[in-house]
C-alpha cells in the first residue's frame, strides 16, 4: 500500500527482474528527457542574451565609441546612456543566474540517474542477484526526484523565455516612442496594474 501514492508504507524494498525492467526504462527515459532539457536550455540562454544585448546595442556602440574616441557625451544623453547600460547589466545578471540555476539543478538530475541506472544495469547482469534493497529504494527515490526537478525545470525554463519575450514587445514600443529604461518601466507597470497587456 502506497502512502500519498507515492512513498511504500510498512514495505520493504527489494529488487526483481521486472522492477528492473521498468525503473531501467523509465530511468533511461528520464535521462534523454534531461538531455534535452539541458541543451534547450543552452539555447534559450543564448537567445536570451542576444535579445537583450540587441535592444542595447546602441548604447552598447554610443560607450565604446566615447571611450575610443576620448569624447564625452553630452550630459543628457550620458545619462540616458548609462541608464540604459546600467538596466542591461541587470537585465544580464538576472539571466545568468535564472540559467545558471537550471544548469545546476539539470545537471545534478543527470548525475543521479545516470548512478541510478549504472546500479539497475549492474544489478541485472549479476548471475545471482539479492534482492539489493537499497538499489531498489534509491532508484525508486531518484525517478521521483527527477520528475519533480526536470518538471519544475521545464517550467523555469518557460517562465524565463516568455517573459523575455515580453519585456522585448514592450521595450521596441518604447523605443518607437522614444521613452528612456526608467520611463518606459515606469510606463510598463502601471500598464501592467491599471490595464489589461495583451502580451
Amino acid at each position: 500500500m502506497l502512502a500519498l501514492g507515492i512513498f511504500p508504507n510498512g514495505e520493504k524494498f527489494a529488487m526483481t527482474q521486472e522492477y528492473a525492467a521498468v525503473i531501467s526504462a523509465t530511468l533511461a527515459a528520464l535521462f534523454l528527457i534531461g538531455i534535452v532539457e539541458a541543451a534547450n536550455s543552452f539555447k534559450s540562454r543564448g537567445e536570451d542574451r542576444d535579445l537583450i544585448r540587441a535592444h542595447h546595442m546602441a548604447e552598447i556602440k554610443e560607450s565604446i565609441l566615447g571611450f575610443k574616441n576620448g569624447t564625452p557625451l553630452p550630459e543628457g544623453r550620458k545619462e540616458a546612456t548609462e541608464k540604459s547600460l546600467k538596466f542591461f547589466k541587470k537585465r544580464m545578471e538576472a539571466m545568468h543566474t535564472l540559467t545558471g540555476l537550471h544548469l545546476a539543478v539539470t545537471v545534478g538530475t543527470l548525475f543521479f540517474l545516470g548512478k541510478a541506472l549504472l546500479d539497475v544495469l549492474h544489478w541485472a547482469a549479476l548471475k545471482n542477484p539479492s534482492d539489493s534493497p537499497e538499489i531498489a529504494k534509491s532508484s525508486y527515490i531518484v525517478t521521483l526526484f527527477a520528475v519533480f526537478s526536470i518538471a519544475a525545470m521545464f517550467a523555469l525554463r518557460t517562465a524565463m523565455t516568455n517573459r523575455y519575450r515580453r519585456w522585448s514587445a514592450r521595450r521596441e514600443i518604447a523605443q518607437e516612442l522614444g521613452l528612456g529604461v526608467e520611463e518606459a518601466m515606469a510606463l510598463s507597470q502601471r500598464w501592467i496594474r491599471e490595464g489589461n497587456p495583451p502580451f
